[in-house]
């Protein structure tokens, strides 16, 4: 009777878990055992659970925070990456505004330099219509 119920509990684990595959659902073997005996591997009534399942429950915490800390560095590398972008876009609009002040400073000089000889002209052009008169 023990083998027949270990062995249906063994195949509706199994169904479990191919149901819990192919709908996408994350179920881990404790929890497929939670729902189909009623009770944690590793588990011994009354005595608490065994080192097996500590380690088994170790183990997963583990590879847990290494693909947490596979995702951070993964995303560290992409912000160190945007970083680097944005500064270089920084230096070049940096440098961009500086030339145009400086075309805007060769343009003040300019317009100096014309408002001087448009003056020049014009003492020029009045000295000449008053020598005519």
């Amino acid at each position: 009777m023990v083998d027949e119920t270990s062995a249906m509990n063994l195949s509706m684990m199994k169904e479990k878990k191919l149901e819990s595959e192919s709908s996408g659902a994350n179920g881990t073997e404790e929890d497929i055992s939670i729902e189909v005996t009623g009770r944690v591997t590793g588990y011994v009534h009354g005595r608490g659970p065994s080192k097996a399942g500590i380690i088994a429950q170790k183990l997963a915490e583990i590879d847990d925070f290494k693909k947490r800390a596979e995702q951070a560095e993964k995303r560290s590398a992409e912000l160190e990456i945007t970083v680097q972008s944005q500064q270089q876009l920084m230096e070049k609009l940096v440098n961009q505004q500086s030339e145009m002040q400086n075309q805007q400073s060769e343009m003040q000089d300019l317009l100096k330099s014309l408002k001087a000889q448009l003056q020049a002209n014009k003492q020029v052009d009045e000295g000449t219509s008053e020598r005519t008169a």
